[in-house]
């Protein structure tokens, strides 16, 4: 039975050979990569932060690169992932707080815990480009078609005790407030599970507990609440469970995703930790943070029998933990969804007919921008077959009314990403 399962864990954590883990270690101010196929950790993978007490907090990644949220130096810091080495400390705004970041193509967009806004990063040129009032103490995030939702905890740190709590729902195509939802007590945390948005509900830590809140995201609105109790702040699922954290005490809560039954409850299983979760490939992470003072734990779980498969011992105040994202070979590489984007003419006056060509159908928008990032007219959205199609545009704005002579530009985002081109009006 031991030879079974000691293969057993091999088959799993060969799956993820083209991976590595990243746990962000608060206290240490140090990066930890795990190689889970050769089963080694590397604890100052990254050093993190300027000075000390600086408060490394949630990380995203992409293939290339870690950005790491330094809270109290209110930047974001870039990492080279294949040397570990520093590439950019990108500075939001005083005081802000920055507290997590959710990666959306070109552009990083950062919560500000203590300034209420949301800052819009690019990425290539490493600067902070806008920010945006949202709701009080925000924190995580969750992208959901061509809308950003930001819950916002609602605490005060003048009284530290909690306002009501909100999500903004954000448009992307403009960086403007949507619509906010009113939700229960201190949201904190997303997951993205099917089409539906599971938002994690602390409470007060006092008299009101936890819940979960599934948000339609068509309706944009809280459609069922799940009464979890306890105090839940990280959430992470496969598709058909979900996995809670409970904060204090730690353990873990399950339950199923569909008919939104609790599972198990941290006295009912074995998990350790819950202090910041992943799960990716059939696999749960699991972070126990313990004292803050020793050094933290990583369990690596398999997310149906719920058997331990591996655990590391990794840095001090283990904050965040993400899988990275798998190498893609030459044969992996997609089709390019759009072939082509072109408009003619160009300059043109008083009409230019925009053209694009699909590789497969697809849900699509076309939006005109000018040189300022403001939307000036959503040329098209909707599900448009593969094959060549046109468009006009003829100068105006959404309400008709014609615009200036000037540079301007046109997106075309698809569910691949986005592509721009750049037109000249002259009149």
């Amino acid at each position: 039975m031991r030879k079974f399962i000691v293969i057993f864990v091999i088959l799993i954590f060969a799956m993820l050979a083209a991976e590595n883990v990243y746990v962000v270690n608060s206290n240490s101010q140090t990066l930890s990569q795990i190689d889970l196929a050769e089963q080694q950790v590397e604890n100052s993978f990254a050093i993190l932060g300027q000075t000390p007490g600086s408060a490394p907090n949630k990380i995203a990644l992409t293939q290339q690169f870690a950005y790491v949220v330094i809270t109290y130096e209110n930047t974001l810091e870039k990492i080279n992932l294949n040397t570990g080495q520093k590439v950019a400390s990108i500075y939001l705004e005083d005081s802000s707080y920055p507290n997590d970041i959710e990666i959306v193509g070109n552009y990083g967009y950062v919560t500000g815990n203590n300034s209420y806004k949301l800052y819009k990063v690019d990425l290539e040129t490493e600067e902070m480009v806008g920010s945006l009032e949202v709701g009080k103490a925000p924190q995580g995030m969750a992208v959901y078609n061509d809308f950003l939702y930001v819950a916002n905890t609602g605490f005060d740190i003048s009284t530290y005790e909690y306002d009501p709590g909100t999500v903004s729902v954000i448009e992307l195509d403009d960086f403007t407030v949507y619509k906010t939802i009113e939700t229960s007590l201190n949201p904190c945390e997303f997951a993205v599970v099917g089409n539906k948005l599971h938002l994690v509900c602390t409470g007060n830590y006092v008299d009101v507990p936890g819940n979960i809140e599934i948000i339609d995201p068509v309706e944009k609105e809280v459609e069922y609440t799940l009464e979890l109790g306890g105090c839940p702040q990280a959430i992470a699922s496969n598709g058909n469970k979900a996995f809670i954290g409970n904060a204090w005490p730690a353990g873990i809560y399950i339950y199923d995703t569909q008919n939104l039954e609790v599972l198990s409850t941290p006295a009912e299983n074995d998990i350790l930790g819950g202090n910041s979760l992943a799960a990716q490939n059939g696999i749960l992470a699991s972070v126990d943070a313990k004292d803050y003072v020793e050094n933290s734990e990583i369990y690596f779980y398999d997310v149906d029998s719920l058997e331990l498969l591996q655990q590391y011992e990794v840095g001090v105040g283990a904050s965040d933990v993400k899988f990275g994202l798998s190498a893609v070979s030459n044969e992996e590489i997609p089709t390019p969804l759009v072939q082509s984007l072109s408009n003619y003419p160009n300059p043109f006056n008083p009409e230019t007919k925009i053209s694009f060509s699909l590789s497969q159908a697809s849900q699509v928008g076309i939006t005109i921008f000018n040189t300022k990032g403001q939307k000036i007219k959503q040329l098209y959205s909707g599900n448009l077959a593969s094959g060549a199609h046109n468009l006009i545009w003829n100068g105006t704005d959404n309400i008709g009314n014609a615009v200036a002579s000037g540079v301007y530009f046109y997106r075309l985002r698809t569910k691949q990403g986005t592509v721009s081109r750049k037109m000249l009006l002259v009149k």
